[in-house]
C-alpha cells in the first residue's frame, strides 16, 4: 500500500500504481532485488 501511495503521489496511474507494488512486494517477500522508486516509470 505504502508503495502504491508514493507512486500515485508522483503522478502514477492507479492500475500501474497497484500493479507496481503487487510485484514489488512480491519480490521483497521472496529475497528478490527490486528497483528503487525513481526507476518505476
Amino acid at each position: 500500500m505504502e508503495i502504491a501511495n508514493a507512486l500515485l503521489a508522483e503522478g502514477a496511474d492507479e492500475g500501474k500504481a497497484i500493479r507496481i507494488a503487487i510485484a514489488k512486494e512480491g519480490a521483497e517477500h521472496r529475497g528478490l532485488p527490486t528497483r528503487d522508486n525513481d526507476t518505476w516509470r
